[in-house]
């Protein structure tokens, strides 16, 4: 349903956000 939409794309938004944060040439200028 929406409920496992909304876990999945929470899920991948806070991967993303860890990936990049542990990357830091994903983050340069």
């Amino acid at each position: 349903g929406s409920f496992c939409t909304s876990l999945l794309k929470l899920l991948a938004s806070t991967y993303v956000s860890n990936w990049s944060s542990a990357n830091p040439y994903f983050n340069h200028p």
